[in-house]
């Protein structure tokens, strides 16, 4: 009897082993798209509003007139980004259409913040109609899309020719930045 269960017992092993050594496979593309896409909104992660700076007269004659935030809503850049294996870094740059008042030029800087490679600021540029390099070296990341998120972009207007300087009415501008390769 003890030899019958011991066959019986072997058997049972055997045709067990044979089981659990049966395999199936499948197999799992994954694609990974390059992204480069970019918005401007304001602090509350809404549309942004127009930016502008006033030119005011001093509080003492004789002094240099003040340049003013007329408008000071804050601008953050979200993008997200995703570089090929072999692309080089991304840039964000500011081109900027329309005419500057004689006398004037507009600076920005950007504050970067977010998840991945989200670059590195270029520190203060002048943004003119050409292009300005204002976030370099940005590899895949993103930087959120809640208020607050994003990199923040902080203007600045300075009197550069008192001369050339001549009261006017609103002069529109507009600044575009275009998320892309180096």
């Amino acid at each position: 009897m003890k030899k019958l269960n011991l066959t019986i017992v072997a058997f049972l092993g055997l045709f067990a082993g044979a089981k659990a050594q049966s395999t199936a496979t499948h197999q799992v593309d994954i694609t990974i798209n390059s992204v480069a896409m970019i918005r401007a909104v304001n602090a509350a992660a809404t549309t942004a509003s127009n930016s502008g700076f006033t030119i005011e007269a001093p509080t003492t004659a004789g002094a240099v007139p003040k340049t003013t935030a007329s408008k000071a809503d804050e601008l953050y850049l979200q993008y997200t980004s995703i570089k090929t294996a072999t692309g080089t870094p991304r840039t964000i740059k500011a081109v900027l259409s329309g005419t500057i008042p004689a006398g004037l030029s507009i600076s920005a800087i950007a504050y970067t913040s977010g998840t991945g490679d989200v670059g590195i600021s270029n520190d203060t540029q002048t943004i003119s109609p050409t292009a300005a390099t204002m976030i370099k070296n940005i590899g895949s990341c993103y930087t959120g899309i809640v208020a607050g998120n994003g990199a923040g972009i902080y203007y600045s207007s300075e009197i550069t020719t008192m001369t050339d300087l001549k009261a006017t009415a609103a002069t529109a501008l507009t600044v575009t930045y275009t998320l892309s390769s180096e």
